[in-house]
């Protein structure tokens, strides 16, 4: 399992789970919160920046929502997202689709092989493709609240 995050200043590196991890409210709050928050400020340097996630149940944690809330200094409540938000996440609705579309699936034939490949793929993904999908983040927004939280079917992007 790997997971990645994407800002307008870039994505980050992939963060590799090890083989038979699960993501779960431990290894969220012990690994990949401390992950995000390090490549967060690697990627914004000394400015402002906040932290999106959705309302899985291992982000709505008591001692998640205590963590990010004493780490990040923007903090979005766990009230403010639905359960599973794919529309509106540019990882879910774009960018893991430009990456998987940058790996040499022919040159897999171990884990290590697909990591070297996720690695390289990330490495080419441009920012201004992130940035522009960043972008219509807001109008995706607006037409999943319009649709009553409906699936979008590309009308905006």
């Amino acid at each position: 399992m790997v997971a990645l995050g994407a800002t307008w200043n870039g994505i980050t590196v992939p963060f590799f789970f090890q083989r038979g991890e699960r993501l779960n409210c431990k290894t969220y709050l012990d690994e990949l919160l401390p992950f995000y928050k390090m490549e967060g400020d690697r990627l914004f340097g000394h400015q402002n920046w906040g932290f999106q996630q959705d309302g899985a149940s291992c982000h709505t944690d008591k001692s998640v929502q205590k963590w990010r809330k004493k780490n990040f200094k923007f903090f979005i409540s766990k009230d403010k997202w639905p359960p599973n938000s794919p529309e509106l996440n540019p990882l879910d609705y774009s960018i893991w689709n430009s990456i998987s579309n940058n790996v040499a699936y022919y040159k897999v034939k171990t884990v290590n092989d697909l990591r070297r490949e996720i690695e390289k793929a990330t490495k080419k993904i441009d920012a201004n493709y992130v940035r522009d999908t960043i972008s219509v983040f807001l109008r995706r927004v607006r037409s999943v609240e319009k649709h009553n939280g409906e699936l979008i079917i590309d009308e905006h992007c």
